[in-house]
Parts: structure tokens; C-alpha cells; sequence
């Protein structure tokens, strides 16, 4: 979030240094994500040490626009200062014992956070170009996705072809491509500007930050899908491991609820409708029922699919009783 906002706040195609910030950036978070697939639980240093140094490179970012911009530096200012105080703490919590380093993360991202926050107007003097931000997300939002079609075609490279494993991974691709239907559908730029010009930003910070939880949700379900391959074919699923993907599916229907919500509260898009919540939040009571009604994940996956398909389909009967009272409206 803080690189899309310094990238439609600061950048520039002539900034070298900023292309040699955003080079270190990458070199680091190829170390956090090897370090994350080796275990988070066996390298909570590092993955904090890796987060930290990312964070710091954004910061010397910041730092340079407010020496470059002067008009801009009561925004970097509170920035370099808030952040600065966020990222320091994630940098002291490395150094902790290994039980209290995940409090010190926690408590530097909430310093973050609230940065983002209580800036006083500052984000009403100096915005972020409000109408790339629902397409940066969207792309943040669709390479996320991918790994949900990574783990269809990964569980059943596993095993032998077989009509089971190909139904497997179809009920896994038909339940990505719904979550991509629908919140792509409700991916409205107009309700997104309207919210910034609400007299209180809360609307727009829930929009913001709810995808936070929707993006970690979409990564569970890619690996809920791969590990629901594996499980039926081992016949090895318990409790926890047959909540995995109808909880990911849960979450994500609750957090596209919200934003949903949001929008409707900044005015009236096409899109953004009462009853696209209403269906989000029913989905999300029958998910969350499907692992104690039955067992078997096959059974769950063609249930799953069809709850979030039933989704796409009413957001799209919606839509086009829209449209012909538009047409009506237009005619009279």
C-alpha cells in the first residue's frame, strides 16, 4: 500500500534513484518470501530483519520527494517520522528472545498503521491519484489469484491422472475464476473516488485496509485448493484441514462484503448495491456451515463452487435489471 501511494504521489520516469531504491526492494523480498517458504515459525527473524530492511528503503524514498518537493514536506515529514518510528521498532524486535518478536512486529505494524491514519488533512492536501488506486490493487488483487490456479494445477501434479484428480482441479479453477468474477464486477473507480470526498474517511480506510485480509484470504484458498487434492487422496482430512478453504472462501466473501458496503455508503454507483452485500454475507453464513453439515472434500468443492457461482450469478442478474431500468428511465 505504501508503494502504490508513493507511486501515484512522487514518481517519475527520470528518478534513477528511485529505480535503484525499488531494485534493493526487490533483492529484499526475494529474501523474505525464501525465508517465509522455509518455515515463518523456524526464521521469525528473518522474515522481520527482511520486512524492516523493505520498509526502510520506502522510507529513504519518502525522505528524498520531501527534499526534492518542498511543498510536499509536511507530508513526508509526518511520514518519515511516524514510519520512522514503526520500522525501528520492527528492526529492535529482531533482536528480542524468539516468543516476544512476533509482539514486537505486531506493535511496529500497528505504529504503521495508524501512521496511514491519523495524518490529520495531509491526505486531503496532497492525495494519492485517487483513480489508479482500484487498478493498482486489482493487479496487487489478480497476481495473488494466480496462486489459486498454482495450487489446482500443483495438487494434482502430485498424482497419477485420473478422473478424480482432473474434477478436482476443474471444482478448484471454477471456485478461483468466482472470486475473480466477483471482485473484479465490484471493482468500481467511481465509488472509490466518491469515498474520498465523504466528510469522514472512515469508509475509505475500510476500503483500503480490507484488502488486507481479502489478499490473505485469496492466497489460503490457492492453498486450500492444493490441499484439498491431497487430503481426499489420502483420505487424510481432519477438522482444521477441511476449514481451510471454505474459511479462505468465508473471509474473502466478508472482507468483498465490506468494501462492497463502503462504496454503497459514498453514493450511487451502478455497481456498488445493497443486495450485492446481502448475497456476499449469506455466502459467508453457508460457507462457514458446509464443514460441520458433512465430510468428504469432493462433496465440499462441488458445494463450495456452487455457493460462489451463485454469487457471480445474482451480482450478474443484478446488473442487468439495472441496465433495464436505466433504459427504462431513459425512455420516460
Amino acid at each position: 500500500m505504501n508503494e502504490v501511494y508513493y507511486a501515484t504521489q512522487f514518481d517519475s520516469d527520470e528518478d534513477r534513484g528511485k529505480r535503484f531504491l525499488g531494485t534493493v526492494q526487490l533483492v529484499s523480498l526475494v529474501i523474505l518470501a525464501v525465508a517465509v517458504g522455509h518455515g515463518v515459525e523456524k526464521h521469525v527473524a528473518l522474515v522481520g530483519a527482511s520486512y524492516a530492511l523493505v520498509r526502510t528503503f520506502q522510507l529513504i524514498q519518502i525522505w528524498r520527494a520531501g527534499r526534492y518537493l518542498k511543498q510536499a514536506r509536511p507530508l513526508t515529514r509526518h511520514y518519515v517520522r511516524g514510519h520512522g518510528i514503526g520500522i525501528a521498532i520492527w528492526w529492535l524486535s529482531v533482536m528480542l528472545p524468539a516468543g516476544w518478536q512476533v509482539f514486537g512486529f505486531l506493535l511496529g505494524l500497528v505504529v504503521e498503521v495508524c501512521t496511514n491514519i491519523w495524518n490529520g488533512n495531509l491526505n486531503k492536501q496532497f492525495p494519492p491519484h485517487i483513480s489508479h488506486l482500484p487498478e493498482r490493487f486489482g493487479l496487487f488483487t489478480i497476481l495473488v489469484l494466480g496462486e489459486s490456479f498454482v495450487g489446482a494445477v500443483n495438487g494434482a501434479l502430485e498424482y497419477a491422472p485420473s478422473w478424480q484428480i482432473y474434477l478436482h482441479m476443474a471444482l478448484g479453477v471454477l471456485i478461483a475464476v468466482s472470486v475473480w468474477w466477483t471482485y473484479f464486477d465490484r471493482l468500481d473507480i467511481e465509488a472509490v473516488e466518491n469515498l474520498t470526498e465523504m466528510k469522514t474517511e472512515l469508509p475509505y480506510y475500510i476500503w483500503l485496509f480490507a484488502h488486507l485480509p481479502l489478499s490473505a484470504a485469496i492466497a489460503a484458498i490457492g492453498v486450500g485448493i492444493e490441499l484439498n487434492i491431497f487430503l481426499d487422496t489420502n483420505h487424510n482430512i481432519t477438522t482444521f484441514s477441511g476449514w481451510i478453504l471454505p474459511g479462505a472462501l468465508a473471509i474473502y466473501s466478508l472482507c468483498e462484503a465490506c468494501i462492497c458496503a463502503t462504496a454503497i455508503g459514498a453514493g450511487p454507483p451502478r455497481l456498488a448495491m445493497t443486495k450485492g452485500v446481502h448475497i456476499r454475507l449469506l455466502a459467508v453464513l453457508l460457507l462457514i456451515s458446509l464443514p460441520w453439515l458433512m465430510s468428504g472434500s469432493l462433496a465440499l468443492l462441488v458445494l463450495m463452487a456452487t455457493i460462489m457461482w451463485l454469487v457471480v450469478g445474482g451480482d450478474l442478474v443484478m446488473e442487468k435489471n439495472i441496465r433495464k431500468h436505466e433504459a427504462k428511465s431513459g425512455t420516460t
